[in-house]
C-alpha cells in the first residue's frame, strides 16, 4: 500500500508540473492543447467535466478522442471527438481554442413503439446510450426482459461490460463494468442509467494507475489514439 501512496503522489507531482508548463504556454501566446480544446468541447455542448467524467467512469483521455492537426510540424488545430447519452459530438479547433466546425447526432437505434424492444435492438440502444455505439458486441451477461409499470411497459437491460477495452483498445484489460438500464418501450428513451464498478482487486488498482500514467504522458508527447 505504501508503494501505491508514492506511485500516485508522483503521478500527481508530474501531473502538476506539466499543467504549469501548459499554463505557461498559453501565457506566452502558444496553442491551447489538445486536452484544453476537449474541456471546450465539452463545455459547449453543456457538460461538466465532472459529470461526464462520473457517467463514464473511465479516466478523461480514454472516453475523449482527441486529434492534433500538424502541417510542415506546426499545429494547425484540433479535433475532438465524443458520446455522451446516445449523442455523439465532434469538433474541429483553431489552435487558440477557436470552434471552427460542430456536428452533433444520435448514435441511438430507432424505437418504432410497442409493448417490447426486439433484443438486437435492445442492446444497440443500451451500449451506444453509455457511451460505446459499436461495442454490442463486446459486452456479455446479458438480461434482457419487459415490465408493465403503472400502464407503461418497460424494457430492463442489463449487462457486463470490459468498457475499457472497448474505447482504449486493452486486449487483456481486467476492467468490468455493470450496467442496469430502463428503456420506454413506447418511445426508446431512456428513463435511467446505473452501474456499478466490478473491478475491486489490488493488481486491478495498480493497473488502473498505470494506464493513467500511459495515457497522460500519450498527451504530453502528443500520441492519440
Amino acid at each position: 500500500m505504501k508503494k501505491m501512496k508514492k506511485a500516485i503522489a508522483l503521478f500527481l507531482s508530474v501531473l502538476m508540473a506539466c499543467s504549469l508548463l501548459s499554463a505557461s504556454a498559453l501565457a506566452a501566446g502558444e496553442s491551447i492543447g489538445v486536452r484544453e480544446a476537449a474541456r471546450i468541447a465539452l463545455a459547449d455542448a453543456g457538460i461538466s467535466y465532472d459529470q461526464f467524467a462520473s457517467e463514464h467512469m473511465l479516466p478523461f483521455l480514454s472516453d475523449v478522442t482527441m486529434r492534433e492537426n500538424f502541417d510542415a510540424g506546426i499545429i494547425q488545430g484540433y479535433e475532438v471527438s465524443f458520446v455522451y447519452r446516445g449523442v455523439s459530438y465532434d469538433y474541429s479547433f483553431l489552435p487558440d481554442g477557436t470552434v471552427t466546425a460542430k456536428t452533433t447526432g444520435s448514435v441511438l437505434p430507432a424505437v418504432t413503439g410497442g409493448t417490447s424492444i426486439p433484443e438486437d435492438v435492445a442492446k444497440q440502444l443500451a451500449v451506444a446510450y453509455v457511451g460505446y455505439p459499436d461495442a454490442a458486441d463486446q459486452a456479455k451477461n446479458w438480461d434482457i426482459h419487459t415490465e408493465l409499470d403503472d400502464g407503461r411497459y418497460i424494457c430492463e437491460v442489463e449487462f457486463l461490460f470490459d468498457a475499457r477495452s472497448a474505447r482504449v483498445g486493452e486486449p487483456n484489460a481486467i476492467y468490468e463494468f455493470e450496467y442496469d438500464l430502463e428503456i420506454d418501450c413506447a418511445t426508446g428513451e431512456v428513463l435511467s442509467a446505473s452501474w456499478d464498478d466490478n473491478t475491486s482487486s489490488f493488481l486491478s488498482l495498480l493497473t488502473d494507475l498505470f494506464n493513467k500514467i500511459i495515457i497522460f504522458f500519450r498527451q504530453i508527447f502528443g500520441v492519440f489514439a
